[in-house]
């Protein structure tokens, strides 16, 4: 990893404010202000390093793009008068709207998260924009590891969802990986 100067990215994204302290103790990310593109106040916002390479940079600008425009809660890299994202030397970094939050708390946001996920997996993307993303090859997972992941859902799921909808959930797993897999399949209970 390179490390750049915040005035580098204040210069290149043409920030009128930056916080030179990084947010995350992983990696490069600022909180600044920035004018959007049409717009005469200027934005809270968020400066992290991106992807390694040009078209992955891009590839994830153009998909969160497009899920946002088709109504999925994304944040999307903010419209400016110079290229978002863009390389400052070698790393590219991105600027992101500021989103005010909170901390993620397991037991409060699991069930909101899977219906994102849900919605994420059913958005329906380009063919071109998926070329950009980095791939993912499918997980080998032998019988043992399929048991032992159902036996840590059988212990974790009823004290984080609750018995019933930890029961609820049981059987969807199952009936998941039944029209997945072949072989016996053994209940969560």
């Amino acid at each position: 990893m390179h490390e750049h100067p915040v005035s580098d990215l204040a210069h290149a994204f043409g920030l009128v404010d930056i916080v030179e302290e990084s947010l995350s103790p992983w990696s490069p990310v600022y909180r600044a202000r920035v004018i959007p593109r049409g717009h005469t106040e200027a934005r809270d916002v968020v400066v992290k390093k991106t992807a390694e390479a040009r078209e992955r940079a891009e590839g994830m600008a153009v998909w969160t793009r497009m899920l946002m425009a088709n109504g999925f809660p994304v944040v999307a890299p903010i419209g400016l008068d110079v290229p978002n994202p863009q390389a400052i030397g070698e790393d590219w970094y991105v600027v992101y709207p500021f989103i005010e939050g909170r901390p993620y708390a397991a037991g409060d946001d699991v069930a909101a998260l899977g219906d994102l996920l849900g919605r994420l997996h059913a958005t329906q993307v380009r063919t071109g924009i998926v070329g950009g993303l980095r791939t993912y090859s499918w997980p080998e997972a032998t019988r043992d590891d399929v048991d032992a992941d159902l036996a840590a859902f059988r212990e974790q799921l009823p004290r984080v969802l609750g018995a019933e909808d930890a029961a609820r959930a049981c059987l969807t797993i199952v009936w998941t990986m039944r029209a997945q897999h072949s072989g016996p399949q053994r209940p969560c209970r």
